[in-house]
Parts: structure tokens; C-alpha cells; sequence
């Protein structure tokens, strides 16, 4: 095993005995019970300056189990059998998926919106008032300026709203959201928190102080079509905050890095599948009440019936011929909230607090996008 583990990890065989199903925290389990492998873990690496020396293994229990899913199990013993049955594996990666066509986006475009004539001469009209209103604003022109109108502009447009119907908006606030005041401690109106030359010329929070802090990338549109997209931006990125709070503080573990469930929202009535939702309104809601781990409420991408929010609905588990029943889950709440504006507010946000939550257009480039370069329409 430990020569095996060189390599990466490894799948093994255990026994589950009864204590082994409501196990918490980082202490390392010793229980030397060794019955019929009925369970299958993931041993991701091992530490042996500890008395005495584990294996730390993954499990698949979600992550209120253990720590964050993960568990030590003690090295040397054949605890649960973990040392008996494992297996080695060496992965081939064959696809690059930069190389991967769209075609499914790409025929639900086709599908969904029909020849427009007049679109070029709109976007040449837009394009034309933007310049010239941008140039009338001062003596000289600048980009805070341009970009001013152009928002100001496309508030004003029916242009996008003609040419984006095929995504069927996840998102009800188009523009800033109306059904959900600020919370902002300090900050309103918003005022920025360092000067535009101290911004770095790239930041990437996938490699934040040598360490990767982004959440999980979701398909929202399965295992069936959801517009759920408020959620999980909102959620997802709030995750990304807590992981870069994480790091900051310099306790950041890999066994640690949250990814937050988007069905925990929509289990409790905060937007549908069916209209979208406000992501305000998620921020809103994880104030009131909190947010929970992926696997307290795996996503399906359906809207409940009945959104009750009950226990079973924020964080649950099933055992075999038995009722699902609740789990106290692991709680993040959000502190405050708010809207920014701008390339500068921007960026601002994201170098001293980490990723937004932005609303964008959809139009047909941007559902073809296949990934290479910078989008820019």
C-alpha cells in the first residue's frame, strides 16, 4: 500500500461495524473488528509521525461523516480489513477538452431562435449612441465613462432581450435585484477598498497561494433541465470565499475544501427550476439560515413539490430498507451582501474577497463557446 501510494490513491476494501457509521472528527479509529468486506473507501495518503502512525481514507457518506467525508484509520493493524483488499490503477487521459465541440449548446440555439435581419444594424445603431454619448460626457474620453453608457445603454435595449430567449433566464433580476435590499456593514454606497494600481495584472484563485480554493464545476441542466444558475453561482462562489477565508487564516486542509449543495436551496423555496431565482435573495437566506455541504442534499436539479425546508430537506442520509432520515449538517452563514458595478468594483471585490456573482447575456456566441481565447462580443 504504501508503495502503491506513490503513485496516487487507491481503492480498498473494509467491514463496517456499528461504530464506524456515526463517526466524527480527526481522531484515528482503532477498532480492530475485521468481518465481510461489505464497503469500498479510497485511502488518499498516509502520516506516519503520528502515534500511532494512519492511513487517511475518503469516504462516501457525505461530509458531515468523519471530517468533511474524510477519516483516519490507524496503519499496520489490518483495522476493518483496509490493508487485506485493495487495488491499483493507472489512469489514461485520451481527450483534450479544450477540443471538445459544443454541439448540444449549439443545437439548442438553432432550435430555439430564428434569423433576425435587422440584429447587425441594432448592434451598429447601439454601438454608435454608446460612442457618442461616451464622447459627450467629458473633454476626453475614458473608459469609466464609456462604460457608464454602455450599461446605461443596455438598460435601455431590447436588443439582448430578442436575441437570448433560448436560454430561458435563470436569473429574475435582470439588472440589480428589486426584490432584495442590500446588506452592506461599512460599504454603502460602495466605496473601494484599495487603489486601481495595486491590483495585480493576473489573479487566479484555482492557484491562490500555491493552493486550488474554487468549488465544484455543476452542469445545471441535469440529470434534467434546471434553471437553477442564481444558485449556483451564488453558492459556489460563496464556497470559494469560505476556502480563500480558509487559506488566509493558514488552517486551509485539501480534506477541507467546501463545495456547498445548491439543492439545499432550492429544497427550501429560495427560486425554482421552473422561473430562476434572485441571488440576493440566496445570500439573504444563508443569513436567516445557513448554507450546507454538497452531500447534505446531492443535486438533482428538481424543484420540491412542497419547499418546506424541513430537516430532511437541508441534510439527510438512507440506510438499506429504511426511511431517509435527518443529519445535523456542518453550518455556513453569510454576513452581509450587496451590489458593484464596474470593471474597477470588480476587481476590487475579488482581489480582497475573492469570486462574485455576476449576471451575464446569453447569445448564440456565448452557447457555442467552445473555450479557446477570450469571449468577446
Amino acid at each position: 500500500m504504501l508503495d502503491a501510494l506513490q503513485s496516487g490513491p487507491i481503492v480498498c476494501g473494509i467491514s463496517v461495524p456499528e461504530d464506524l457509521l456515526d463517526w466524527t472528527g480527526t481522531k484515528i479509529y482503532t477498532n480492530p473488528v475485521k468481518d465481510y468486506y461489505v464497503h469500498d473507501i479510497s485511502v488518499v495518503g498516509y502520516d506516519k509521525t503520528t502515534t500511532p502512525p494512519h492511513w487517511i481514507v475518503r469516504n462516501s457518506w457525505g461530509e458531515p461523516w468523519g471530517y468533511n467525508g474524510f477519516w483516519n484509520v490507524e496503519m499496520g493493524k489490518g483495522i476493518l480489513g483496509i490493508e487485506l483488499l485493495c487495488r491499483n490503477f493507472t489512469p489514461y487521459i485520451k481527450t483534450d477538452p479544450t477540443q471538445v465541440a459544443n454541439t448540444v449548446m449549439k443545437k439548442a440555439w438553432e432550435d430555439n431562435i430564428k434569423p433576425q435581419p435587422s440584429s447587425q444594424n441594432k448592434l451598429k445603431i447601439a454601438e454608435k449612441r454608446m460612442l457618442t454619448s461616451s464622447e459627450s460626457l467629458s473633454g476626453k474620453e475614458n473608459v469609466s465613462s464609456r462604460f457608464a453608457v454602455f450599461v446605461k445603454y443596455l438598460k435601455e435595449s431590447l436588443f439582448l432581450t430578442n436575441h437570448s430567449k433560448a436560454h430561458k433566464g435563470c436569473t429574475q433580476a435582470r439588472w440589480e435585484d428589486e426584490k432584495v435590499a442590500q446588506l452592506i456593514k461599512g460599504k454603502k454606497p460602495y466605496k473601494m477598498i484599495s487603489k486601481v494600481g495595486d491590483f495585480p495584472q493576473n489573479l487566479d484563485y484555482s492557484n491562490y497561494k500555491n493552493t486550488n480554493v474554487l468549488s465544484w464545476v455543476v452542469n445545471q441542466h441535469l440529470p434534467v433541465y434546471c434553471g437553477s444558475c442564481y444558485a449556483q453561482a451564488a453558492v459556489s462562489s460563496f464556497a470559494d470565499r469560505i476556502n480563500k477565508m480558509v487559506v488566509d487564516k493558514g488552517s486551509f486542509e485539501p480534506f477541507g475544501r467546501v463545495s456547498l449543495s445548491v439543492q439545499h436551496v432550492l429544497n427550501c423555496g429560495i427560486g425554482t427550476c421552473f422561473v430562476g431565482g434572485s441571488s440576493l435573495a440566496v445570500f439573504d437566506f444563508f443569513l436567516s439560515n445557513y448554507a450546507v455541504p454538497w452531500g447534505c442534499a446531492v443535486y438533482t436539479a428538481t424543484s420540491p413539490l412542497q419547499a418546506t425546508c424541513s430537516a430532511t430537506q437541508i441534510c439527510s442520509t438512507c440506510y438499506p430498507g429504511k426511511p431517509c432520515f435527518a443529519v445535523d449538517p456542518i453550518k455556513y452563514y453569510a454576513e452581509d451582501w450587496g451590489t458593484i458595478t464596474g470593471p474597477q468594483q470588480m476587481k476590487d471585490q475579488i482581489m480582497n474577497f475573492g469570486p462574485i456573482q455576476c449576471s451575464v447575456m446569453v447569445t448564440g456566441k456565448f452557447w457555442n463557446w467552445k473555450g479557446n481565447g477570450i469571449l468577446s462580443e
